[in-house]
């Protein structure tokens, strides 16, 4: 696929018409590798911007984020920001790779930019997996091929410098001569489809009451005389990558359930659906109408909210406002977790600022998370994970929030009386607190779903959360004397004062009890330079889990064993910017001391320790 960098240009001061001085801005990344632009992985790459539709092209220069870029030559001017508030967000133009516009063999024209249109921006996971299915045919066309008398293994070396390029001159090709169309089709006869596979990914291609010769598969029998109530559409940011026709009485293949990268949106009307639309961008399917009542065309065709899993029973909850969400935006895009099961042995949160990012459940036997989404688009992201045993289980979530602010954080509480607040501590005598139960249940397993947003268009949290309706409660739900919290429960009320440094500096609190400690398991932060010590897992006599700081469990240590005749000591430096952290923590005997240039914390295995911790420096706290 060419690489293509959107970016929105506007008149400069003095000059009227798009042949004069532009400019501009980027609000958008690379189709190919969409970290390379507006992602943390690369702050600089070279491009080439082609100016409006002359395809005048400037010399290449290097991405930088938040900066501009003049040519006098062609009097372009570029402001380099990836986000859509930016306020020069003006007219459209495209910008290149160096590399990959030199692999250009036919002039690009806006069909073949519609075909390769990115509709929403794909997580980092998805466009990794695109690439290693590039890599694994390419490396296949290199054995049969050029490369047959050459081990595999060293095909498949080969392939992975070459992916951009095979990719890039595959997608010429296909969409040399491809027109944007709709079709309709009428549910009275029967429906085929032909499909398409593009970069090892299947996606529609048409869709149409008459069968393709020798291509098209039959995906409804008008003869069975059923009314189609239901049709579920499977989709991810390039196109429909499956439809399925729901006859009454029927269930979906659990088949078409948690497919990665991909989601679901449907068309549903009680009295049967007559007649749809579906719009192609050449290549394949974009998006689908109902048009029973009318079969006119529509311009803008955009698929609707998108679920992990087709036609799920949810409720929808706004966290700015803890209350049932007013409609379902159109746009929205949804993940989930399911917590509660037999395998789950603990929860994380990915929390930027006072705002939580991102959920995650673990279960045994399964594959470990992949953080990396998030890793792409901060580098100022901080980890909580909340551990749960065999026989625990979570039983309630409670959205923080304070009358003039959105949630600010979320409280998780387990069966054990347990607790964790992923996100921000706020304890200040003037802040009156809200706590809203947005999720209660007995020891089932659920499923939790949450707004998967994104990094371009949207704000970097989560603003919508979904509960299974059929498994679980909420407080909103509930008659209104139902007894609401109005504090921090006491296993979650600190002991020592909130280091409050400065009114913009957010701080999060963890605590754990010592008694009877077994194991400790630190945790470093692995992004930063002096790779700080940014909490510990702790595994007691009785097989209980607790955690205290921050836990990401891919930045995880060795596990130390515990002797009780060694004290716990934790040994604390300070940052060029005097900012405190834990350098150091092992066992000390007890009566030694410690020399060098760092402080030491020597702790007894009794009492409570306390870990507050904000996005620069650590306090700890320790109380019998």
């Amino acid at each position: 696929m060419i690489c293509t960098i959107t970016a929105l240009t506007k008149p400069a001061a003095g000059y009227a018409n798009s042949s004069s001085r532009m400019e501009s801005r980027y609000s958008w990344a690379c189709s190919l590798h969409p970290n390379s632009l507006g992602r943390r992985s690369a702050n600089l790459m070279p491009i080439i911007h082609l100016v409006l539709e002359d395809s005048r092209a400037t010399s290449s220069f290097s991405f930088r984020r938040n900066e501009s870029f003049e040519e006098q030559e062609t009097g372009v001017k570029f402001h380099m920001c990836c986000t859509s508030s930016c306020i020069r967000r003006y007219r459209r133009a495209h910008c290149y790779h160096a590399g990959c516009h030199s692999f250009n063999l036919f002039p690009i024209s806006p069909t073949f930019l519609a075909a390769t249109k990115y509709d929403f921006s794909p997580p980092i996971s998805s466009e990794r997996r695109r690439q290693g299915r590039i890599k694994h045919l390419l490396a296949r066309k290199l054995k049969v091929g050029l490369m047959r008398r050459i081990p595999l293994e060293l095909c498949h070396l080969t392939a992975a410098y070459l992916v951009r390029e095979c990719s890039i001159v595959a997608y010429q090709e296909l969409a040399r001569d491809v027109r944007p169309s709709d079709f309709v089709v009428h549910l009275s006869q029967d429906v085929y489809a032909t499909y398409k596979k593009l970069e090892g990914a299947v996606y529609l291609q048409t869709l149409g009451n008459a069968p393709q010769p020798g291509e098209g598969m039959r995906v409804f029998d008008a003869g069975q005389g059923h009314a189609i109530q239901n049709i579920y559409v499977g989709y991810d940011h390039l196109g429909i990558r499956s439809i399925r026709f729901v006859l009454p009485g029927h269930d979906l293949p659990q088949s078409l359930h948690d497919c990665s990268g991909v989601w679901w949106t449907g068309l549903a009307r009680k009295d049967g659906i007559l007649r749809i639309m579906t719009r192609s961008d050449g290549l394949k399917v974009r998006g689908l109408l109902d048009t029973t009542d009318s079969p006119s065309a529509r311009n803008n065709i955009v698929l609707g909210p998108g679920w992990p899993t087709p036609g799920p029973d949810y409720r929808l909850i706004d966290l700015d406002t803890c209350d049932f969400a007013m409609g379902t935006p159109e746009r929205l895009r949804m993940s989930s977790f399911d917590c509660n099961k037999p395998t789950t042995h603990g929860y994380s949160a990915a929390i930027n600022g006072l705002h939580i990012a991102k959920l995650y459940a673990h279960h045994s036997g399964a594959s470990r998370s992949d953080f990396g989404d998030v890793d792409a688009v901060s580098s100022s992201t901080l980890w909580m994970y909340m551990p749960v045993e065999q026989d625990e289980y979570l039983k309630e979530i409670w959205a923080i929030k304070t009358s003039a602010s959105r949630t600010v954080a979320l409280m998780f509480l387990t069966s054990h009386e347990r607790g964790v607040i992923f996100g921000g501590y706020i304890l200040h005598p003037k802040i009156q607190l809200q706590f809203h139960c947005i999720y209660a249940t007995t020891n089932h397993a659920s499923r939790i779903y949450f707004h998967d947003w994104d990094p371009l268009y949207d704000e970097q949290r989560i603003k919508y959360f979904g509960v299974d309706a059929n498994t679980t409660e909420t407080e909103i739900s509930l008659a209104q004397d139902q007894q609401h919290r109005t504090r921090y429960p006491p296993s979650l009320t600190p002991s020592s004062p909130p280091p409050y440094t400065q009114y913009n500096e957010a701080w999060y609190y963890t605590n754990c009890r010592l008694e009877d400690v077994v194991e400790v398991t630190c945790c470093i932060d692995q992004s930063a330079p002096h790779q700080p010590i940014i909490g510990m897992l702790l595994r007691y006599g009785n097989r209980h889990r607790a955690c205290v700081g921050q836990y990401r469990l891919d930045w995880a240590l060795d596990t130390i064993s515990v002797d009780r005749s060694k004290m716990l000591s934790i040994g604390l430096g300070r940052t060029k910017r005097r900012f405190l952290y834990v350098a150091e923590l092992g066992l000390q005997r007890l009566g030694t001391t410690d020399s060098g240039s760092l402080s030491w914390m020597n702790i007894p295995w009794h009492g409570r320790l306390e870990w507050w911790f904000s996005q620069r420096q650590s306090k700890l706290n320790y109380s019998e």
